[in-house]
């Protein structure tokens, strides 16, 4: 089977970038390729492994937290990290920069920019690769319609102190036009979601080539978040959000709990309020974190709005590759069930 090799060491390098301690075996199962795959991808598209990436992008992650956070405990950073207990961050530090974090902590009272030309290593030629690109002014903001697209990396665990492992990998994209798509995965082996103007929401799976159509009634305005009043609902019960600063743009910050859950999510005010960032915590101590990647201002990519007119048009549950129907207990039966049933009365009539 052939690979699209670019897609696959782009969508890496993201997915480092936001949460640089991923597993090369959870990545792999994640994009459902196997792992040597990854890893000449990587040799032949920046020639080295995952491994070397992986620890260039640790170091320019703890070199930025030791920025923002100058007063912060080596076993603080070493929890937010998701290393537990911090020994195990000692030893992975020591092997990368040649020095314990004790020496790290010491020199976090070097101006950042002297501290920066004593490191040697190649952080800054994998940066200028993954960069993320944001623009922290609002008028440059609303000077694009509206249009962003938004890279996400999820993780999830069992508990506190539990290994992290990659969810989901998540492309968001909004056109000037109102229209918009989800793309989940890497590559070609993604699905989508996407939604138009007129109406129309078309799912796709791209690796078996298939679509399911659907038209989809308009939101009610209590549906929506509001931009002019921090991102609230009308319908919406929690408090009201905070305006802060959070990697240069301007969000609405909102802590939210429900019976089973506590959920602290970052709204983009000058984009219609698309989510850029939420931690969860459920009542079963069971974690989610969506991390932000890059936030490109302007029109998307169009490829994220294509539909090849080959694709096969049929109900969601004829969306499900093998991998999928052989992992897909009876309650996601029985909610494919319902998607179908609302695929027969909303489709598009001839």
């Amino acid at each position: 089977m052939a690979y699209d090799q670019r897609g696959i060491a782009e969508v890496v390098l993201k997915g480092l970038t936001a949460c640089p301690l991923m597993r090369l075996r959870e990545v792999a199962e994640s994009l459902h390729i196997d792992r040597h795959t990854i890893e000449r991808a990587l040799r032949d598209r920046l020639g080295r492994s995952f491994r070397s990436v992986q620890n260039e992008l640790l170091r320019a992650t703890v070199e930025q937290r030791m920025r923002d956070h100058p007063h912060e405990s080596i076993k603080e950073m070493a929890v937010a990290l998701g290393y537990d207990p911090s020994q195990s961050f000692s030893r992975r530090w020591r092997r990368i920069a040649g020095c314990c974090p004790i020496v790290e902590d010491a020199m976090k009272k070097i101006p950042f920019g002297v501290r920066t030309v004593l490191y040697v290593g190649g952080a800054a030629l994998l940066l200028n690769v993954v960069r993320i690109q944001l623009s922290p002014r609002a008028d440059a903001m609303a000077s694009t319609g509206g249009a962003y697209t938004i890279a996400l990396v999820e993780q999830t665990g069992n508990g506190k102190g539990a290994t992290m492992r990659l969810a989901s990998i998540q492309t968001w994209a909004r056109r000037s036009d109102g229209a918009t798509a989800l793309k989940l995965g890497a590559g070609d082996r993604t699905s989508r979601l996407i939604t138009l103007p007129s109406g129309l929401s078309i799912r796709t799976q791209d690796v078996i080539k298939a679509k399911s159509t659907i038209h989809v009634p308009p939101r009610g305005v209590q549906e929506q978040r509001d931009p002019n009043n921090l991102c609230k609902r009308s319908d919406d019960v929690n408090p009201a959000g905070t305006e802060e600063a959070f990697s240069g743009l301007r969000i609405a910050k909102f802590v939210e709990k429900a019976s089973d859950r506590t959920s602290t999510t970052r709204y983009a005010l000058d984009y219609g309020c698309p989510v850029v960032s939420r931690e969860t915590t459920f009542s079963n101590g069971s974690v989610s974190h969506l991390r932000l990647v890059s936030f490109t201002p302007g029109e998307p990519d169009s490829a994220l709005f294509d539909v090849p007119q080959g694709y096969a048009e049929g109900p969601p549950s004829e969306l499900q590759t093998e991998h999928e129907k052989a992992h897909c207990p009876a309650s996601c039966q029985a909610g494919f069930k319902r998607q179908d049933d609302e695929y027969y009365r909303l489709r598009p009539r001839e």
